[in-house]
């Protein structure tokens, strides 16, 4: 029996690696933007050197396995680069790689240390991958509403979501010291092979997922368009609907949501989605917000008469509940924090006015 097991997690780790391997160079090849297939590259080669590390078949076999210890030890680090690149959009940086190479520095010198010490690492790198993959479960679950894009909403749901919970548990089970792949017995094998075949599951969802087409889920950012409404009446006076509500200033209430917004019009949230992903070109819900925000905060800061008005009070009037997503969104929007803006904007206004004065 546990021949048998072992040769059925060893075939299901092989369809799943397939499967992570048809993903990266399907991706690779693909029209995604640059950053988004790299990310997707090193998470799918990792995850699927990961899940051959982990068959049982490989134990014991010295170098090999180590060098498939080793090589998948950053899947946490690679998995939540690719969450913060595809649903972030953040940019690959040693920031965003930082986490990877820390898995990578540190497994590769737990292999060097004796027993002791090892073991302390292991627990060690179990407790960050709990905390990146949590991380990255966060962000999986807080754009999700936000989300315009129909395939990455798709694969928030379907198989990020699964893959952060099934890196969760093997993580946890390793903080108490006992890793599927080295425990022994007959309940460790089936443990193994349940989370081999949640694996292929998730690999095949995840082929399926990247090779079927789905336009716009990783293609670059596309610029605001706008609308024209004699190429479709409905769309038009849908938009016009959209305008109006919008220049009445409702993009300034804190805690604005997509359904709140679709109530509001009167129309279905799923239209409004691809009403403005598809016709403004807008990839999720607070930068269409934000593109109204940021240019009202512009306004007030290169205005002289609100020089004494606090930035925290200009961006609470704005409709943003506290002051860290406003810097963010800010600083993304125009290069500059909203204090070194204002400074900057305001010298200018003050030497326009020497000068005609």
């Amino acid at each position: 029996m546990p021949q048998t097991i072992t040769t059925i997690d060893g075939i299901v780790r092989g369809i799943t690696a397939g499967a992570l391997l048809c993903v990266a160079l399907s991706v690779w090849r693909g029209t995604a933007a640059r950053q988004a297939r790299a990310a997707t590259v090193l998470a799918s080669v990792s995850i699927a050197l990961w899940v051959v590390g982990n068959a049982r078949g490989l134990a014991g076999s010295g170098a090999l396995e180590t060098t498939m210890d080793v090589l998948g030890a950053p899947v946490a680090g690679f998995f939540w680069l690719l969450v913060a690149v595809v649903f972030e959009e953040r940019p690959i940086t040693p920031v965003t790689l930082a986490p990877a190479l820390a898995l990578l520095v540190s497994d590769t010198l737990r292999t060097r240390l004796p027993d002791p010490a090892a073991d302390f690492l292991y627990r060690g790198e179990a407790v960050f991958d709990c905390a990146v993959l949590g991380h990255a479960a966060v962000m999986i679950a807080a754009g999700w509403r936000n989300d315009l894009l129909r395939g990455r909403r798709r694969a928030r749901a379907l198989l990020f979501g699964a893959g952060a919970a099934v890196g969760l548990f093997d993580a946890i089970i390793s903080m108490g010291g006992v890793h599927f792949g080295q425990a022994g017995g007959l309940a460790s094998a089936a443990a193994d092979s349940l989370e081999a075949a949640a694996m292929a599951a998730i690999g095949i969802a995840g082929a399926s997922l990247f090779l079927e087409a789905r336009p716009g889920m990783m293609e670059p950012a596309r610029r605001p368009a706008p609308h024209d409404a004699a190429a479709d009446h409905r769309d038009g006076a849908l938009l016009d609907r959209l305008q109006a509500c919008m220049d009445g200033g409702i993009w300034r209430r804190e805690g604005l949501s997509i359904g709140a917004l679709a109530g509001e019009l009167g129309m279905p949230e799923h239209r409004l989605r691809s009403l403005i992903n598809d016709r403004l070109g807008y990839r999720n819900f607070a930068d269409f917000l934000n593109a109204r925000r940021i240019e009202a905060a512009k306004a007030r800061l290169a205005d002289p008469a609100e020089a004494r008005s606090t930035v925290a009070a200009i961006a609470f009037d704005l409709g943003y509940g506290s002051l860290g997503p406003f810097n963010r969104a800010f600083r993304a929007a125009t290069g500059a924090t909203p204090t070194a803006w204002r400074r900057a904007a305001l010298g200018a206004a003050s030497a326009d006015l020497e000068i005609s004065g």
